[in-house]
C-alpha cells in the first residue's frame, strides 16, 4: 500500500514540478517576452521584443561587466555596440539605420561574471523619442523597481529594488530626465543659435539693437547721408549765407567788401538834399 501511494504521489507531482519548472523558466527567445521587454540570459544573450523600430539603446549590466558585445539583430542592422568597465552598454548606428520592430537577440555580451539583470533601460526610436522598456522578471520573484520613497520614481508596488532610483527632476518635469534650461532660458532649447543670439532680428529692425533704416536705406543712419536739398548722398550744402546749394556772398559793397545782402554792407556818410519851402511861419 505504501509503495502504491508513493507511486501515486510520484505520478502526480513529478509532472506538476516539471510543468512548473517549464512555466517559470527563464526565456530563451525574445519572442517569449512581452512587448517592449528585454532579458539577459546566463550566457550573455540580450533578448528583446519591440513594437517599434529601434534607433539606439543603452542599459547597465547588474552584478558584473562585459568585455565586449557582438552579433544579434544590432549587428545585422550595422549598429556599433560598446561596453565599458562600469557596466554600461551603448548601441547606435553612425548611418542612422534602425533595428526593425520584432523579437529575438538584440546583442550578445561577453560577460566577465554572473549578471543579475539589466537596469537603467533607455531605448529610442528613429524620431529620437524614448521607448519605455521593462526587464523581464520571473512571476515568482516579485516586482522590480525603486523602493526608496525619497526618489521621484518610487514604485509602491516594487518588492525588490532594482537600483533604478532617481532623485532629480529635469526642467521638463521628467524624473531622471536630461533636459536642461539653455542659455536663453528655454527648457531643452537649442541655445543661442540665432542671428541675435536667442532670437532673430525683428521684422521692423535692421540690427539686433532694434534700430531701423533711415530714408537713405542706411541702418541707424539718422539721414546723415541726406544733403540739404533732401537728396540721399547728394552734394548740395548750405552756403555761408544760409542758402542750400547757394552761390554764397555775391554783393559787393562800396568799400569793396562782399556780403550776402546789401543791407549787410558797412555804413558810410550819406548826404541828403532837402528842399525847404518858405511859408512865413515858424515852428
Amino acid at each position: 500500500m505504501i509503495h502504491c501511494n508513493f507511486k501515486a504521489v510520484r505520478n502526480i507531482f513529478l509532472p506538476i514540478l516539471f510543468l512548473g519548472g517549464f512555466i517559470f523558466a527563464d526565456p530563451t527567445d525574445g519572442c517569449e517576452l512581452d512587448t517592449n521587454q528585454v532579458f539577459l540570459t546566463s550566457v550573455g544573450d540580450v533578448l528583446y521584443n519591440s513594437n517599434v523600430d529601434l534607433a539606439g539603446f543603452q542599459f547597465n549590466i547588474d552584478g558584473t561587466v562585459a568585455s565586449g558585445a557582438s552579433g544579434g539583430d544590432a549587428a545585422d542592422a550595422g549598429f556599433t555596440v560598446s561596453t565599458s568597465n562600469t557596466g554600461v552598454v551603448l548601441g547606435f548606428s553612425f548611418t542612422g539605420s534602425t533595428i526593425p520592430s520584432g523579437c529575438g537577440i538584440l546583442t550578445i555580451l561577453a560577460l566577465d561574471g554572473e549578471a543579475t539583470g539589466l537596469s537603467n533601460l533607455t531605448f529610442s526610436d528613429s524620431g529620437a523619442n524614448s521607448v519605455p522598456f521593462t526587464y523581464w522578471i520571473d512571476d515568482g520573484s516579485g516586482t522590480l523597481g525603486c523602493m526608496d520613497q525619497a526618489a521621484c520614481n518610487y514604485n509602491a508596488d516594487a518588492t525588490e529594488d532594482d537600483g533604478s532610483c532617481e532623485y532629480t527632476t529635469d526642467c521638463a518635469g521628467e524624473c531622471g530626465g536630461l533636459s536642461v534650461v539653455d542659455e536663453c532660458g528655454v527648457c531643452d532649447g537649442p541655445g543661442s543659435i540665432y542671428e541675435c543670439g536667442c532670437e532673430d532680428i525683428a521684422d521692423y529692425a535692421c540690427n539686433c539693437d532694434n534700430d531701423v533704416f533711415d530714408d537713405c536705406g542706411v541702418c541707424d543712419g539718422g539721414n546723415a547721408d541726406m544733403d540739404c536739398a533732401g537728396v540721399c548722398f547728394g552734394s548740395a550744402v548750405v552756403d555761408e549765407c544760409g542758402n542750400c546749394d547757394g552761390a554764397g556772398a555775391d554783393v559787393t559793397c562800396d568799400d569793396g567788401s562782399v556780403v550776402c545782402d546789401e543791407a549787410d554792407c558797412p555804413s558810410s556818410n550819406i548826404y541828403f538834399y532837402v528842399e525847404i519851402e518858405e511859408t512865413g511861419e515858424s515852428t
